[in-house]
């Protein structure tokens, strides 16, 4: 029968396959793992923190900070730059190596690490850069969102990040939002295409 998409009636969800192969070792350990977890641990695996909190002015870690963060409030997730700049791949490992080490040593579970990489490895000083999505969608040709995509995973890799934050499929509703260049625009077809061709 046709489903009724009111808000009384729920469609089914599809049958879909999944994109990744089901691990039933990892999810048994995943499982056991979360069983332990105090509800204090559960919340702080939701945070994110930005790494400047975690840093001293001169750029050195604060050591004390990064037990706060990890040992006390066991947060799970950093994002952004290093002193809010753009860094080597070589220093940009080192730095999130010694957080995983951190947080491996404090609470026994590895930090997720993002950083906006939205036209490229941008905040890597030796990281390629393209066009934001808007213009490579203005284009029409999924390929060069194809190549954006193989280049940051690539570069990013390299720098030890294992979270972009990108594709960006925000839909562009308003031209006076801000942002606007970060997506693939207005149209849902063209931005399923493009963010597809991308990741």
């Amino acid at each position: 029968s046709a489903c009724n998409n009111s808000c009384d009636n729920a469609c089914p969800a599809p049958n879909v396959k999944s994109a990744l192969p089901v691990d039933k070792e990892l999810e048994s350990r995943v499982q056991k793992t979360l069983k332990a977890m105090t509800i204090e641990e559960k919340a702080g695996q939701m945070m994110q923190i930005t790494v400047g909190v975690l840093l001293n002015p001169d750029g050195s870690w604060n050591e004390e900070a990064i037990e706060n963060v990890f040992g006390k409030y066991k947060v799970g997730s950093i994002l952004n730059t290093f002193q809010d700049k753009a860094a080597s791949r070589a220093y940009t490992s080192e730095m999130i190596s010694h957080l995983q080490e951190r947080s491996m040593e404090l609470i026994g579970i590895p930090t997720i690490y993002g950083m906006d990489m939205i036209h490229g490895a941008s905040y890597l000083t030796d990281g390629s850069f393209f066009p934001q999505e808007i213009n490579l969608a203005a284009t029409f040709n999924p390929e060069y969102a194809r190549i954006m995509g193989e280049a940051i995973g690539y570069e990013t890799r390299a720098a030890q990040i294992p979270w972009v934050f990108s594709p960006v499929m925000d839909l562009t509703r308003n031209p006076v939002w801000s942002r606007n260049w970060e997506s693939w625009g207005e149209d849902p077809y063209l931005q399923s295409v493009m963010a597809r061709a991308e990741t």
